[in-house]
């Protein structure tokens, strides 16, 4: 088994997490946001998260991530840095993308994660 399969086996939870579709726009870190690629997740958790794109970036890059994790009144959006640990670009159930773990995550961001999840699960 190639080391990109053992990583994303490691990651694999059997069937998506319901309601942890996320808008997202990234960047690869150092980039300006003048040109965000625009995506979202095809599952969420606090320590990462999967990104449906068609065009995955490679094992390793560094991405800084703009997370929608607005609740029904609050409009908030949260950024944190993240590493590609696997990607995919094939198609059907399988959906093209790339699983992401975040790094250097603050308490502030950590906390709003949480609530946004909270919320989830109050609907």
């Amino acid at each position: 088994m190639s080391a990109k399969e053992q990583e994303k086996r490691r990651h694999y939870r059997g069937k998506p997490r319901t309601g942890r579709q996320v808008g997202v726009s990234y960047v690869t870190e150092g980039q300006l946001w003048t040109e965000p690629h625009s995506a979202l997740t095809g599952n969420i958790g606090v320590g990462g998260a999967f990104i449906l794109t068609a065009k995955p970036a490679p094992v390793g890059t560094r991405l800084v991530l703009r997370l929608d994790a607005s609740t029904g009144r609050d409009k908030r959006v949260i950024e944190v840095h993240a590493e590609v640990r696997w990607n995919t670009t094939r198609g059907g159930r399988d959906r093209a993308g790339m699983g992401v773990k975040f790094v250097d995550l603050d308490v502030d961001s950590l906390l709003a994660l949480s609530e946004y999840y909270t919320s989830l699960s109050a609907e």
